[in-house]
């Protein structure tokens, strides 16, 4: 669990690991629903401004181990969820190094970025999962 405030909003980050369970919450408290936008990952929205609140990925450390719409660069340490098909996108901060990309044409969310991904979840223990480096550029 990981919680930082910034000039945006406040982030949380939670891992558990006993439910294979990562979840994102913006904002602080909020009256929010959850819509499942793709299989196992639902999206928080708030109930009045329908801004989005967070999210709720199942089956992580699975999907990460399996490359399946989540992917971690070591290097960068930066993980990515995406969704859908990929298309061109504008960035959106919703606080302390959290992204989300937006479709310029469609409007509808892309993908997360988490910067400093394992700086905030020290506890998911990553040396038992195959991630890939990307290849050095020469």
């Amino acid at each position: 669990h990981e919680k930082t405030k910034t000039m945006k909003q406040t982030t949380e980050l939670f891992y558990d690991e006993a439910g294979d369970l990562l979840e994102l919450f913006v904002g602080g408290s909020r009256d929010a629903y959850y819509d499942e936008i793709e299989n196992g990952l639902f999206i928080g929205r708030d109930r009045k401004t329908e801004e989005i609140t967070g999210f709720k990925l199942f089956a992580f450390k699975k999907r990460l181990e399996k490359n399946r719409n989540v992917a971690y660069e070591r290097t960068r340490d930066i993980l990515e969820i995406v969704i859908g098909k990929s298309a061109e996108s504008y960035e959106k901060e919703l606080g302390d190094r959290i992204f989300m990309h937006i479709d310029k044409k469609t409007e509808k969310l892309k993908k997360f970025t988490i910067m400093a991904f394992k700086k905030r979840l020290i506890k998911l223990d990553f040396h038992d999962i195959p991630l890939e480096e990307p290849p050095l550029s020469l």
